[in-house]
């Protein structure tokens, strides 16, 4: 019943691992890895892993033409009654696409997630999970319209976007798609599509009964969006958001009763970022060359 659609861009390495989690998921009808123009061994190791997996289709763009792009390349392609959208660096709980279905079909809902926890190394999963556990906050930061999906809510809840690891039902996405206009690190790409569903009347809802985990992020050596140096990460999220806030605005203004104009709300988003990504980054580097093998947790 289920197309998954997973972008990526020069990280085979990391797709190599997560991968299997996909792989895993019950209801999958095929699983689509759209190669965003790759010169590293991804298309090798796609390969590999459908000559003994038919559900496994590789698509490839000739050159990189960014991830909205690929995420629009393999809807189009897409067959089943759902469709699951999952990222390279993003493994799956074995049951993600199982508890999905069931809690979408408990709340009729039509767009779905599960909780999402970044992890700092790769061995802390149940260390993270345990940890957002025991945080409370909202699932929406209305200050800042960023989302908490890490948290552990009660109850399903509804709300009015999600993160880029989510289930829709298909007819939900006929005649959605990504814009094209999110360039650099692509953020709010997910919240945009999210955002024009729920604009028609389409129910969204968090559930948090199962998890998607995000590998460590790698952004002096990676490759694809984490490949981008910390200042034109930080700049590109900036920007996006500016653009996001200037189409989206009226929807949240009424939907989160907000006091806030779109170049405070903006304003806030860059503080926020610099304080709590950008610095720390820098600090640590610091740290680093002054006593090497030191590092700010």
């Amino acid at each position: 019943m289920i197309s998954i659609i997973i972008p990526s861009y020069n990280r085979g390495n990391v797709l190599e691992k997560t991968l299997p989690s996909y792989l895993k998921q019950k209801h999958v009808k095929e699983i689509i890895v759209v190669d965003d123009g790759s010169i590293d061994n991804t298309g090798g190791l796609i390969s590999e892993i459908a000559r003994v997996d038919e559900r496994i289709k590789y698509l490839r763009h000739d050159s990189k033409r960014g991830a909205p792009v690929a995420k629009n390349t393999g809807m189009q392609r897409a067959t089943g009654k759902y469709i699951l959208f999952g990222e390279d660096d993003v493994f799956l709980d074995d049951n993600y696409s199982s508890q999905l279905l069931e809690c979408m079909k408990k709340n009729d809902a039509d767009i779905i997630a599960g909780r999402l926890i970044y992890l700092i190394t790769f061995k802390q999963k149940n260390e993270e999970l345990e940890r957002w556990n025991k945080i409370k906050m909202p699932l929406i930061d209305k200050s800042l319209i960023k989302g908490n999906f890490s948290i552990k809510t009660q109850n399903d809840i509804g709300t009015i976007f999600l993160h880029s690891c989510f289930l829709a039902r298909a007819e939900v996405l006929d005649g959605l798609y990504y814009d094209e206009n999110y360039q650099g690190n692509g953020y709010r790409e997910e919240t945009d599509i999210q955002v024009a569903a729920a604009k028609l009347g389409y129910k969204i809802f968090f559930c948090p009964h199962t998890a998607c985990f995000h590998f460590p992020r790698q952004p002096t050596r990676g490759s694809g969006q984490h490949a981008i140096n910390r200042f034109a990460y930080q700049y590109w999220t900036i920007k996006n958001n500016h653009y996001f806030l200037k189409k989206h605005y009226p929807f949240f203004k009424k939907e989160l009763q907000l006091q806030a104009g779109i170049l405070k709300l903006t304003g806030r988003l860059a503080c926020h970022e610099i304080r709590s990504h950008l610095l720390p980054s820098i600090i640590n580097d610091i740290l680093r060359y002054i006593q090497p093998g030191t590092s700010k947790k």
